[in-house]
């Protein structure tokens, strides 16, 4: 797709959004979880765990997207990772503490939201394209 301006960039104007890309690729907010009883936080999650998310999500099994959507939960929500919530939680699989914690309705809800909040909620879409 071409750029609609024509607008020559300058080294200035490139350098100018590196601050732009940082806060987007750094960017968190809190997400109430009910059955939890709190927030948790939520970050922006690394390009790559997206890309594998939607490559799971292919299949369009029900089975197959609680699986990506498992995967992205807990690679977005640095608590979750905690490998002292593991041990009490008796999870060998890491992301299975995903499953522990958060009801189905819960996991589907938050899927969706981490997908949006990223910005990759249309990203196949435009792939497809």
């Amino acid at each position: 797709m071409a750029n609609k301006r024509n607008t020559k960039l300058v080294l200035a104007d490139l350098i100018a959004k590196k601050l732009d890309k940082e806060n987007k690729r750094n960017k968190t907010e809190e997400y109430n979880i009910e059955s939890l009883g709190g927030a948790v936080i939520i970050k922006v999650p690394e390009e790559g765990v997206l890309l594998k998310a939607i490559d799971m999500l292919k299949d369009e099994s029900i089975t197959g997207v609680m699986e990506a959507y498992v995967y992205l939960i807990y690679n977005s929500i640095d608590l979750f990772q905690n490998t002292e919530l593991h041990k009490e939680y008796e999870v060998q699989v890491p992301t299975d503490i995903v499953y522990k914690l958060l009801e189905l309705s819960e996991r589907l809800r938050l899927g969706n939201y981490i997908f949006e909040f990223s910005g990759a909620n249309n990203i196949e879409e435009n792939v497809k394209n």
